[in-house]
């Protein structure tokens, strides 16, 4: 029982740690501190962009779009979700002190 539990963690933390080398959240967060730089649902502002295939927005981002981005969208949405607390007060700052 205990090595089934093992390798099954083991299982997923392979599946995360693959899965966000992908993420358009994860490309994104380095550039949350540069000027002018989109910083609100940036992961999946970028997906959407790229599964458009608007290529004016994607110039905003400092960063290529994932490979396949419709399948990125759902996880994206859910990591920026988890990390709006972070990047409204960061938005906020920018939009007043501009």
């Amino acid at each position: 029982m205990r090595q089934s539990s093992f390798v099954l963690l083991l299982w997923i933390t392979i599946a995360l740690a693959l899965g966000l080398n992908g993420c358009a959240t994860v490309r994104t967060m380095p550039t949350l501190a540069s000027y002018g730089s989109p910083k609100v649902f940036s992961g999946t502002r970028l997906d959407y962009n790229a599964v458009t295939k608007d290529e004016a927005d994607l110039g905003k981002f400092k960063t290529a779009a994932p490979a396949y981005p419709l399948l990125d969208l759902p996880f994206s949405t859910i990591l920026d979700t988890i990390i709006l607390v972070v990047t409204v007060p960061i938005a906020m700052y920018e939009l007043v002190f501009d």
